[in-house]
Formats: structure tokens, sequence, C-alpha cells
């Protein structure tokens, strides 16, 4: 996980082409929230570092408890996904849909 975000699962992806990227956790049976941050890749130590400030992030969307969110990605750029659960009751089965 990220310091201080504990139960953070994260995730990462290299964007293939520039434009919309739609992430959401629609489906998960406990409150989420979710972020996006630019990432590095270390080959020599297989290290991923994920950047402290994020590039968008949500927490419910509509009516739900679960997260929601699109931003432009840049073609080439390498991204993390965190997700993570909103307060000392926010873990169990998640689900993770990005188009």
């Amino acid at each position: 996980g990220l310091p201080g975000e504990s139960q953070s699962i994260l995730y990462s992806f290299t964007a293939s082409a520039t434009g919309n990227v739609s992430i959401n956790t629609q489906g998960s049976n406990f409150d989420t929230v979710l972020g996006l941050r630019s990432a590095t890749f270390n080959p020599a130590t297989g290290a991923l570092t994920c950047t402290a400030t994020a590039l968008a992030s949500a927490d419910d969307s509509g009516a739900t408890t679960q997260s929601a969110f699109v931003y432009t990605v840049t073609g080439g750029t390498l991204y993390c996904i965190t997700v993570d659960g909103y307060g000392a009751t926010g873990y169990g089965t998640g689900l993770l849909d990005v188009r």
C-alpha cells in the first residue's frame, strides 16, 4: 500500500494511447476510495513507485459507496490505480473496472 493507506491495493498500467480512461469499483461489497497517480518503474530493482499526489480520486459515486471517475491519460505513461477502503470497516471483496 501507499504510506498512510495500509490497506490499499495498487494496480499499474501503461496507457496505450492518449484518451479517456474510466475507472470504477461498482459491485464491490464495501465503501471504496479510488485514486489514480503517476508512476515510475525501476527495472533493476523491480520497484514500482507511485506519486503521493493523486491525479484523480473518487469516493462515493452517485447514491452508492463505490467509486468512479474518468481521467484523460497520456499514451506511453505509467499510472498507478489505488483502491482503498473508507473507515475502519472499509474492506471486503472488491471489483475494479478499467476501460
